[in-house]
């Protein structure tokens, strides 16, 4: 029984329609905003787990300074202490100047060995330490490592052995083991392992390489 008005009826179709739009597109607004939320919050975490990682790294590297500091400090003591008391040896009993002076000879090197071995760790943390490559033969550099150090123990009941001294088919062949390395690095490493070996070696027994 109410006149139907055409033009009223369609403008608030409309309207709705309009509304109905809005209301879609602030629902879509809000599912993209809470993906990229959820895509934020997880590349946060993946950060700080990042960050965690380094800073764990950090704290254990920083350990290892100071554990290598201590160390060193310890050690440094032994070859000091000995040249020291090897000096008053010298004013002493001068009849042994030879013998004397071979022992001060032998802890002021390794005295200097402890020395650069703390230079070569500033240059890995400042990575500025180089090597220098060559071609050699591994046995021979380790054959005559511990040929050097069979002259220096003083305790003969100590045996210093090479894998290859026991090979009974020795031959030259079989003694090559050709490598591209830094030989002066090498020596290091091989000789601070050795003179850890014999350190801790008891009155007898024997160290194999």
């Amino acid at each position: 029984s109410t006149s139907f008005d055409t033009a009223q009826n369609t403008a608030h179709i409309l309207k709705d329609a309009a509304y109905f739009v809005n209301i879609i597109g602030l629902a879509l607004s809000s599912i993209q905003y809470n993906a990229k939320l959820k895509e934020a919050n997880r590349n946060l975490i993946e950060r700080e787990e990042v960050i965690r990682s380094q800073y764990e790294r950090l704290k254990e590297s920083d350990k290892m300074q100071k554990e290598f500091i201590n160390i060193a400090s310890h050690e440094m003591k032994t070859p000091t202490q000995a040249i020291l008391g090897f000096s008053n040896l010298l004013e002493t009993h001068p009849e042994k100047k030879m013998e004397i002076n071979q022992g001060i000879k032998r802890n002021a090197a390794r005295l200097q060995r402890l020395t650069n071995d703390i230079l070569d760790v500033t240059r890995i943390e400042s990575h500025t330490l180089k090597l220098n490559k060559e071609t050699f033969n591994l046995n021979d550099l380790i054959s005559h490592i511990i040929e050097d150090y069979r002259n220096q123990i003083d305790n003969v009941h100590i045996q210093l052995m090479h894998n290859s001294d026991k090979t009974s088919d020795y031959n030259e062949n079989n003694n090559l083991v050709v490598v591209e390395a830094d030989k002066s690095r090498l020596t290091q490493v091989i000789s601070n392992l050795l003179s850890n070996s014999i350190k801790f070696t008891n009155s007898e027994g024997s160290i194999s390489v």
